[in-house]
């Protein structure tokens, strides 16, 4: 009985992944928005390292490639999916995903990016081309970009 509801869940796990990267994909900043804002309740419902850590792919590819919006509703859903991001394995290309973003020329694409590797803190401390990147944001002209190097080194 346990092990058929362990596989409804992963099932009903799989399914998911499907319906959220059709979402991502829709161009529909609404749709898009709405599937990362719900990720939260998700992992709490369904905490399985597989899940989490193919839904940190998914949002990093949306995040440098989406706008600055969508951008900043991934930063907020990592902030607040705080306790699930041990679970993710593929930790280094999680990282490198995110990372790719701080070398746009928008300030604020750069300052979301830097914001998000501190948000995902427990997986980039001890990365050393994230604490340069991070070193190199305090010394930007912009003080957007300024603050959150400041949020990312703590």
């Amino acid at each position: 009985m346990m092990a058929s509801k362990e596989h409804t869940m992963r099932r009903s796990s799989e399914d998911f992944i499907v319906e959220l990267d059709s979402k991502l994909r829709s161009g529909r900043l609404g749709l898009q928005c709405e599937a990362i804002v719900g990720l939260p309740a998700v992992f709490d419902s369904h905490p399985f390292p597989t899940l989490v850590n193919a839904v940190f792919l998914k949002m990093a590819e949306v995040f440098h490639g989406g706008s600055n919006f969508l951008r900043l509703c991934i930063v907020k859903v990592t902030e607040q999916c705080h306790d699930h991001l041990r679970k993710i394995h593929s930790c280094n290309e999680v990282v490198r995903r995110f990372s790719a973003t701080l070398h746009s020329n928008d300030p604020f694409a750069r300052a979301l990016a830097l914001r998000e590797l501190g948000a995902l803190a427990v997986l980039t401390a001890e990365k050393v081309t994230v604490q340069q990147s991070v070193r190199q944001a305090l010394e930007a002209h912009e003080k957007v970009e300024v603050d959150a190097a400041i949020f990312a080194a703590r």
